[in-house]
């Protein structure tokens, strides 16, 4: 464990790593556990399993960074969100400010290196050699971020069991054996008994953005109107008045694809008659639309489950009829930033 400071931290060395320690970091930033957990990975993945990081770093550092945020989630649960105040910085690498961190918000698995994607994940794609990236934000991006979080996503599409039987086979096999991005798709391709190139043309070999969205639309159906056929069958002449309410509830669900990357999505409806329906959709155009005539829709989520953890953009997954609890809690947090 270096002098703080030194620059010397959060580096793997064959049976060496040097960690990170922090004395004022607040416990809830996982620190140094995360680094500690990380650097010790690194002698599996470019220790044994020996991937060449000077061609394809996200083989070493990205499926590291994948496990070392499986591990610390599963022995710590999420970590807490680092706050800046009074021009400081907290977490790894800070050297001023308070050490405070922002009560009751926690980020899921993953959730913290969206941001990295978001601002970076364009610029080239993720399996070329390292030294052809445009710039150092776009190696980190495509070597540690965007390769968790793609293989966060199959792992959500795989299922945990499937993609445990995925790693243990490529690492037992490759042992010492220098492999490359084709060989793990091809134990991807063999434990699964599917085709699943479309999905790493997808993500390993794009620069293409994860996006998706939900619209809702909430109206009355319109009273009818002219000649419309009666009870008994013969057509009648139906004059509403003016202002006359509509009939029943008519909802729409628009669920949109904002990027390019195009995957499989579920979504969940919430109807006021307290029924809830999950629709799949294969994410190949760019839009689709339910529809629940007769019902009002309370609550529309996109991928419910956090499955996509590629989806840059996670706010616009959901839409909720009833705003009070989020108005709340913006007052709250408006009224804390205030205060400071």
């Amino acid at each position: 464990d270096p002098a703080w400071g030194s620059s010397s931290g959060g580096m793997e060395y064959p049976t060496l790593f040097t960690g990170g320690a922090n004395v004022i970091a607040p416990i809830e930033l996982q620190s140094p556990e995360s680094v500690t957990v990380h650097e010790a990975g690194h002698q599996f993945w470019y220790g044994l399993v020996a991937t060449n990081e000077f061609e394809e770093a996200w083989l070493d550092e990205g499926f590291n960074t994948y496990m070392t945020g499986k591990a610390v989630d599963h022995a710590y649960g999420p970590r807490g969100r680092a706050a800046r105040y009074f021009g400081g910085q907290f977490g790894r690498g800070a050297k001023t400010g308070w050490p405070v961190v922002a009560p009751e918000v926690w980020i899921p698995r993953g959730g913290s290196r969206r941001v990295d994607l978001r601002a970076d994940g364009e610029k080239d794609p993720m399996a070329v050699p390292a030294w052809t990236y445009r710039d150092r934000s776009s190696y980190g991006t495509n070597s540690y971020d965007k390769p968790a979080l793609v293989l966060q996503t199959l792992e959500a599409l795989l299922g945990d069991e499937t993609m445990i039987r995925v790693l243990r086979t490529y690492a037992r096999r490759y042992m010492y054996a220098h492999p490359t991005t084709e060989d793990f798709i091809a134990v991807v391709n063999e434990v699964t008994g599917e085709d699943w190139r479309w999905f790493f043309e997808e993500t390993f070999f794009s620069s293409n953005e994860c996006d998706y969205g939900v619209l809702v639309s909430v109206q009355r159906a319109p009273p009818a109107s002219g000649w419309i056929e009666g009870p008994e069958g013969p057509l009648e002449l139906a004059l509403p008045a003016k202002g006359a309410s509509g009939g029943d509830w008519r909802s729409r669900v628009t669920v949109g694809r904002h990027g390019e990357v195009r995957l499989p999505v579920e979504v969940r409806i919430e109807l006021d008659d307290g029924r809830a329906v999950d629709e799949t959709w294969d994410g190949r155009d760019r839009w689709t639309r339910y529809e629940y005539p007769g019902a009002k829709v309370v609550r529309a989520v996109v991928d419910p489950r956090g499955k996509l953890a590629l989806d840059i953009q996670p706010g616009n997954n959901e839409w909720i009829q009833d705003v009070g609890p989020a108005r709340r809690s913006a007052t709250k947090w408006a009224a804390r930033w205030m205060f400071w």
